[in-house]
């Protein structure tokens, strides 16, 4: 696990799944991406096939565009193997992750709960379990 100012992104090898966890009202900034990238990049590196990236935007409030423009180049470069499955996202946000899906050149679903984001990650490729460690 590695976190910074309120942004925690855990590894789970075995589901080759990355989690990120947002503390309430939590503004994702070119800080946080420089300090969680180096990390994530380490960690999915040693992965083969496609991986899973899991979040729950419930408690993000924004994010700048240095955030979206280091993490669009993170998903570039693993050529297309990053699923991204996002859930508590207002319509707006839902809206914007599709656009940056398109720049990113990644694959990413918005969904309304947990349980249909890691199905749909499931569906993916990724080997996820279907249901939470904590169910």
């Amino acid at each position: 696990m590695i976190e910074h100012k309120g942004v925690r992104l855990l590894w789970n090898p075995t589901e080759r799944l990355a989690t990120f966890e947002y503390n309430h009202d939590t503004s994702l900034t070119a800080e946080a991406a420089d300090a969680l990238i180096p990390t994530f990049k380490a960690w999915v590196g040693a992965s083969t096939g496609p991986y899973g990236i899991l979040v729950n935007a419930a408690n993000t409030v924004a994010s700048n565009d240095a955030w979206r423009a280091r993490w669009a180049e993170v998903h570039r470069e693993q050529q297309g193997r990053a699923r991204i499955a996002i859930y508590n996202a207002s319509i707006f946000i839902q809206g914007f992750l599709m656009l940056y899906s398109h720049v990113a050149r990644t694959r990413l679903q918005c969904c309304n709960t947990e349980a249909a984001a890691r199905a749909w990650l499931h569906a993916e490729g990724v080997p996820v379990a279907l249901a939470p460690s904590g169910a």
